[in-house]
C-alpha cells in the first residue's frame, strides 16, 4: 500500500476531521504486521524514526476520534480512564503503542509530538496526562544534549502568549520544577516560569529550591568522583550536628592569657588554619542571576506585587522564602533602574508606605528587607534599600526619590552621659528608622546623672531596679520598630535594670541577644526573647544558674537557638572548680537541645568595667566685626522673615566632617549617614553620624547655621585615619562615597572642612559628578604644618572653571598661613575667639591662630545666605540655577572685594576679606523698620533686603543686563534689515 493509500485509509477509519495548517502531517506507510508480530522478542531493532513518527499521529488521530465522540453524547471530555479503554479495544492504534516510547524522526519524544502545537494544548490534556501516567519519565527528555525540553518549546512556540505553558505549569507543577532543575543554563527559562507560578498554591513546584539529598549529608567515600557537582546545591548540613556525632563532652579547651576558653564542638582548623566549628558550604546558582532586558532577576520577578487573595499572597511568599533560602546572593542584584528586588516590590505596588509599616503591611517587602539587612556590607545594604549605589554614578533622578532614607540602626555608645533623659528621648523620636534594625547598642549610662534618680542610682536600698531604658525601647516600638537583629546592652552592676524592662523586648523580634546582667533568669529570657538565634550570658558561676539554663525548662526551649556564648566570672568558686561548673553546662545543654549548634563558655577574672568618657577643653576665640555683623544680620533676617509672606526654600547644605553631636542635630533637624565603622572591637558596626568625633563637625554645621538661619544640614560622617597635627584627617575613599550620597540626597552645597593629600581618582570623579549634578562644592586650603609642594584635596580642583572653591582662613588683620594664600582663592574669618556662647566646644584640642576649615564653613554660610534670600523673593527666581554655578559664585566674591583686594589676592600678598558691612549696614536696617507699623512691616522689609539682595548679586545683575541688552540690539539691528 502507497503513503497515500494509507492516509486515505487512517482518514476513512478515524473519520479525523480536518485540521489546522500546523497540524498537518504526512503519514509514512510502514507494514504494521511486523509491529504486531507476538514472535518477535525485540520488535523495535526493525522500528525506524519514520515508523515512531507514523505511530505517534496514528495514536494521536484515534485520540481525537474518542473526544469527538465523549463530547458528542456525553458533554464531557475524556479522562484516563477513557484513554486507556479507548486504546486497549482499538485494534487500529494497538500495534502503535508500542512506539511511544521511542523517539521519533522529528519528535525525540510522544510527549514533545503532543505539546509542540500549543493552540491544542487543552484539548490533548486527557491523552498528555495518560501519557504522564503511562510513560512517566519521558517529559524529561530533551533536557541534555541539543534536544529541547517540552518547557523550552512550549515557550518557543507560543509566539503570542504563554497561555499553554501556564496551563502545562499550572498541571503538572512538580514536574515543571524537575525540568527546571536538570537544564543546564536554566535561567532564562526559569524567569519565565517564576511569572506564573508567583501566586500558584503548588508546593510541588517549590521542591525545585530544595537540596537533593545528597547533598544534606555529603559523603566523599561514596559520591562518584567522576560526576560533575550539581549545580543547584544549596547547602551542606554541618557534620556536628548529627544527632549521631552530638557528645557534650567532646569540648575544646584553649587558655587565652589568663581567660579559659571552652568550645563545643571541638574546634576544627581549616586549610587557612582559621578554626572552624562548621563546614558550611554555599553553591549560588547561576540561573538566580540571569538577568531579562530590564535588568530583573527571578527573584525580582518572584517578588513583583500582585493584587490577589490570601491563599495566593501566602503561595508567594513561600515561593520568594524558597528562593533566598535557595539563593541567598540573589538579593544583591540591581536591575536597570537601580532597584533590588525589595524596591521593585515596592514600587510594583505602587504603595510606597507599604514599606514602613511591619507585620501589618506587605510580608514579601519586609521579608526582602530582612535579607538585606542580614548583609556585612553597609554600603550594599543601603544600596539595595534606597537605590542606585554611592560609588557609581548615579542617573539624573533618583529612583524611588520619595523614599526617604532611614537609621538601620541605633548606637548610643559614643553618648554616654551626654545629655538629660528627656532631650535624648526627643531626639531619638525624631530620627526615622527602618521596620527592622541591624543592631541597638546602649552603653551603661546614655543619660547625663542629673536625671537619675535615687531609686535608679541605689536601687539596693529600694525595692526596684532602674527602668530608664525602658523608655528608649518604647520609642523605638512607637517608631513601628518590629525586628532587631543585634541586642547589645550594657547594665551597670551597681544598678541593674528590672527583670520587667527585659521583658518588654518581646514586642520586637530579637535573633542575637546580649545583655550584661549577672545571672540572668531563663524565664526572663525565654520570655524576652523566645525567637533568638544566638544569645550571650553573663554568668557569677553560680552552680545553680548554670544549671538552670541547661535544664529541660531552660535555654533548650528556645527552639530556634544556634548559639550560646557565656561569659563565667568567677568570684568564690577556684578555677577548676568553675571549669567543671562550665563543662556540666556544656554537657546538659547539648543533651537537652538538639537544635542547638554551638556553645562557648569563657572563663575570666573579675574585672571592673570603664566607662569611656570624652574630655572636653573649651575652645575659646576672638570675634570680630565681620562674623558679628553677620550674626546680627541672620537674627535681623530671622526676624523678617516671620513677619513676611513669602518664607522661601532652604537651602540643602552638606556637611563631609567627622559627624555632628546630637543635641544640635535634634535641634537643627539633621538628616545623615555614617560612612566611618567601628573598628575599634570585633563588632560589626557603624559610627553614627550623629555624634562628632572631635566637635570640629558640629562647630562647622553651626558656623554655618550661625550666619545662614534658613538652611538644613545632611550630616555625612567620613572614616578618618586619625587625629595628626590635630587637624581632622578623613580618608578618601569615605569622602568620595560621602559626596555622592549628598548628590543623591539633593544638597545644594558641600561643604569640605579638611585637606587630603595624595591622588585619588575616585575622589576626583566624584567631585565632577557632583559639578555635573548642579552643586556648589567649597574646600579648605591648608593651615600651618602642611609640608608637600603638591596641592592636596580639595585645592588641587579648584581655581577658575574648576568644580571647586578654595577657601582660606586669615587673622583679623588680614594675614594668613603663607600656605593658605598658595592655595586658597577667597579668604573669609579663620579665627572666631569669644562666641563661647553660642557655639559647642571641641572634644580635641585644635589649633586655633588660623583655621580654613572655620573659614570655609564661613564663606558655606554666606552663600546659602545669598540663596535664601534670592529663595525669599520671587523676583529673583531666575538667578537661583545661576547661583549652582561655581564661577557666578567667584564673580560675586570677586565683585564683593575692591581691585586693590583682588590685586593683592592676585600676587598672593594678603588673605583679603570681603568687607561685608560696607554691604551689610545693620544701624541703616535697623533704622529702616523703626516706627512702621504692623500692616507696612512686610513690604518695607521686602525693599531693604532687596536693596541688600542688589548690591550682594550686582555682578550677576550687570551680565544679566548686558545681555538683554545686546539681544535688543541684535533685534533691532534684524529690523533695520
Amino acid at each position: 500500500m502507497s503513503s497515500s493509500q494509507t492516509a486515505s485509509a487512517l482518514s476513512t477509519i478515524l473519520q479525523q476531521p480536518q485540521r489546522p495548517q500546523q497540524e498537518t502531517f504526512e503519514l509514512v506507510h510502514r507494514p504494521t504486521q511486523s509491529l504486531a508480530d507476538e514472535g518477535n522478542d525485540d520488535p523495535s531493532e526493525d522500528v525506524t524514526s519514520d515508523d515512531v513518527d507514523y505511530s505517534f499521529i496514528v495514536v494521536q488521530q484515534s485520540f481525537q476520534t474518542l473526544r469527538r465522540l465523549k463530547l458528542k453524547k456525553f458533554n464531557r471530555e475524556p479522562d484516563i480512564e477513557d484513554v486507556d479503554q479507548h486504546f486497549n479495544n482499538d485494534q487500529t492504534v494497538k500495534p502503535q503503542l508500542r512506539n511511544l516510547d521511542k523517539s521519533g524522526g522529528e519528535d525525540i519524544s510522544f510527549m514533545h509530538f503532543l505539546i509542540k502545537a500549543p493552540a491544542r494544548l487543552q484539548e490533548r490534556m486527557p491523552l498528555i496526562q495518560w501519557a504522564m501516567k503511562t510513560y512517566p519519565d519521558q517529559y524529561l527528555r530533551g533536557i541534555d544534549g541539543d534536544k529541547t525540553s517540552i518547557l523550552q518549546i512550549l515557550h518557543t512556540k507560543s509566539k503570542t502568549s504563554n497561555d499553554a505553558l501556564l496551563k502545562f505549569v499550572s498541571a503538572y507543577p512538580l514536574e515543571v520544577a524537575n525540568i527546571l532543575r536538570k537544564t543546564k543554563d536554566g535561567g532564562k527559562l526559569l524567569s519565565v516560569i517564576i511569572p506564573m507560578v508567583r501566586t500558584l498554591n503548588a508546593p510541588e513546584f517549590l521542591t525545585f529550591f530544595d537540596p537533593s539529598p545528597e547533598n544534606l549529608k555529603p559523603n566523599p567515600n561514596t559520591r562518584n568522583k567522576n560526576s560533575p557537582p550539581e549545580v543547584d546545591n544549596m547547602e551542606f548540613v554541618p557534620v556536628a550536628n548529627d544527632v549521631s556525632v552530638r557528645d557534650g563532652r567532646d569540648v575544646s579547651y584553649e587558655e587565652m592569657g589568663e581567660v579559659i576558653l571552652l568550645h563545643w564542638p571541638k574546634k576544627t582548623t581549616t586549610a587557612s588554619g582559621q578554626a572552624s566549628t562548621r563546614n558550611r558550604k554555599q553553591i549560588h546558582p547561576e540561573r538566580a542571576r540571569y538577568k531579562d532586558e530590564k535588568g530583573q532577576t527571578p527573584l525580582h520577578l518572584a517578588s513583583t506585587y500582585c493584587d490577589c487573595d490570601e491563599s495566593q499572597r501566602k503561595a508567594q511568599f513561600n515561593l520568594v522564602q524558597k528562593f533566598l533560602a535557595w539563593c541567598p546572593t540573589a538579593i544583591e542584584n540591581m536591575d536597570n533602574d537601580g532597584r533590588s528586588a525589595y524596591l521593585h516590590r515596592v514600587a510594583s505596588s505602587g504603595k510606597p508606605s507599604l514599606i514602613n509599616q511591619g507585620d501589618e503591611g506587605d510580608e514579601i517587602a519586609f521579608l526582602l528587607k530582612d535579607n538585606i539587612m542580614h548583609l556585612d556590607d553597609r554600603d550594599l545594604v543601603l544600596t539595595l534599600l534606597y537605590g542606585w549605589p554611592i560609588n557609581a554614578q548615579p542617573p539624573s533622578q533618583r529612583p524611588d526619590s520619595a523614599m526617604r532614607e532611614r537609621e538601620i540602626h541605633l548606637d548610643l555608645r559614643e553618648l554616654q552621659n551626654s545629655e538629660s533623659q528627656r532631650n535624648l528621648i526627643r531626639f531619638i523620636k525624631n530620627l526615622n528608622f527602618e521596620d527592622i534594625l541591624q543592631y541597638v547598642r546602649i552603653p551603661q549610662h546614655p543619660f547625663s546623672s542629673p536625671d537619675l534618680t535615687n531609686d535608679q542610682i541605689k536601687p539596693e536600698k529600694k525595692t526596684s531596679g532602674r527602668r530608664d531604658f525602658e523608655e528608649i525601647f518604647k520609642v523605638l516600638h512607637d517608631k513601628k520598630v518590629r525586628k532587631i537583629l543585634k541586642l547589645v546592652v550594657d547594665d551597670d552592676e551597681d544598678c541593674l535594670h528590672e527583670d520587667e524592662v527585659i521583658e518588654s523586648l518581646s514586642r520586637f523580634k530579637i535573633e542575637d541577644f546580649q545583655w550584661m546582667k549577672m545571672d540572668l533568669s531563663v524565664m526572663v529570657l525565654r520570655h524576652a526573647v523566645p525567637d533568638a538565634q544566638n544569645v550571650h550570658l553573663f554568668s557569677s558561676g553560680n552552680h545553680s544558674v548554670l544549671r538552670d539554663w541547661s535544664s529541660s525548662e531552660g535555654l533548650c526551649q528556645m527552639t530556634k537557638l544556634e548559639s550560646v556564648s557565656v561569659k563565667i566570672y568567677r568570684k568564690t568558686e577556684s578555677q577548676t572548680k568553675t571549669e567543671s561548673y562550665a563543662r556540666d553546662f556544656i554537657e546538659r545543654l547539648v543533651n537537652h537541645s538538639p537544635h542547638i549548634r554551638s556553645i562557648e563558655v569563657a572563663i575570666e577574672p573579675r574585672k571592673n568595667k570603664s566607662q569611656e568618657d570624652w574630655t572636653n577643653t573649651g575652645f575659646l576665640v576672638s570675634t570680630n566685626k565681620w562674623i558679628q555683623t553677620m550674626r546680627d544680620f541672620a537674627k535681623f533676617l530671622g526676624n523678617v522673615r516671620d513677619k513676611m509672606k513669602l518664607k522661601g526654600d532652604a537651602v540643602q547644605v552638606a556637611i563631609l566632617d567627622d559627624g555632628i553631636d546630637w543635641p544640635f542635630a535634634h535641634e537643627r533637624q539633621c538628616r545623615g549617614r555614617s560612612f566611618y565603622a567601628d573598628k575599634r572591637n570585633d563588632f560589626n558596626g557603624q559610627n553614627v553620624w550623629y555624634s562628632s568625633s572631635t566637635g570640629h563637625g558640629t562647630l562647622m554645621a553651626e558656623l554655618v547655621r550661625m550666619i545662614c538661619p534658613n538652611v538644613s544640614f545632611l550630616i555625612a560622617r567620613l572614616d578618618q585615619t586619625g587625629l595628626e597635627n590635630n587637624t581632622f584627617q578623613p580618608t578618601p575613599e569615605s569622602a568620595a562615597k560621602a559626596i555622592r550620597w549628598a548628590i543623591q540626597m539633593g544638597a545644594h552645597i558641600i561643604s569640605m572642612s579638611w585637606t587630603i593629600p595624595g591622588d585619588y581618582p575616585e575622589l576626583t570623579n566624584a567631585v565632577d559628578e557632583a559639578r555635573t549634578a548642579g552643586i556648589l562644592l567649597f574646600g579648605s586650603a591648608s593651615d600651618q604644618g602642611a609640608t608637600s609642594s603638591v596641592k592636596p584635596y580639595m585645592a588641587k580642583l579648584s581655581g577658575e572653571k574648576n568644580p571647586v572653591i578654595c577657601i582660606g582662613g586669615a587673622r583679623e588683620a588680614g594675614y594668613g598661613d603663607d600656605r593658605a594664600l598658595l592655595e586658597g582663592e577667597f579668604f573669609f574669618p579663620g579665627q572666631i575667639n569669644g562666641l563661647t556662647d553660642s557655639l559647642p566646644s571641641l572634644k580635641s584640642k585644635f589649633s586655633n591662630s588660623i583655621g580654613s576649615s572655620v573659614a570655609t564653613a564661613l564663606a558655606v554660610g554666606f552663600t546659602a545666605l545669598i540663596k535664601v534670600l534670592v529663595n525669599m523673593l520671587p523676583e529673583y527666581e531666575s538667578y537661583r540655577e545661576q547661583l549652582q554655578d561655581p564661577n557666578n559664585i567667584r564673580l560675586i566674591f570677586q565683585n564683593l572685594l575692591s581691585k586693590s583686594d583682588m590685586n593683592k589676592l592676585a600676587e598672593q600678598r594678603t588673605a583679603v576679606i570681603i568687607p561685608i558691612e560696607k554691604y551689610i549696614k545693620l544701624k541703616r536696617l535697623r533704622n529702616s523698620l523703626k516706627g512702621v507699623s504692623e500692616n507696612d512691616i512686610a513690604e518695607r522689609s521686602n525693599r531693604v533686603l532687596k536693596d541688600i539682595l542688589n548690591r550682594l548679586l550686582r555682578a550677576l545683575i550687570n551680565i544679566n543686563e548686558d545681555r538683554k541688552f545686546e539681544d535688543s540690539g541684535s533685534e533691532d539691528n534684524d529690523d533695520s534689515d
